[in-house]
């Protein structure tokens, strides 16, 4: 058991805090973009954060009929 902790402090020390591994790169680069998507999202609304994903002539609408009357599923 001793062993373990002399070689986690060990470890410990030769990281220092400032260097970071290529695993925590992957996963920042990985994780990063969906996170800004959904802080967009939630800031702005669903509407406006995803207009930048339609070609110009298109834009997201809000179709009156389906926000009054919910569709629904049959069973």
């Amino acid at each position: 058991m001793a062993y373990f902790r002399e070689a986690h402090r060990t470890a410990l020390q030769d990281l220092k805090a400032s260097q970071w591994t290529f695993g925590q790169i992957l996963a920042v680069t990985i994780w990063a973009p969906p996170l800004v998507e959904y802080i967009r999202s939630a800031i702005e609304g669903v509407d406006e954060a995803n207009e930048h994903r339609f070609v110009s002539p298109y834009r997201v609408v809000i179709d009156e009929d389906e926000v009054r009357t919910p569709r629904r599923h049959s069973t």
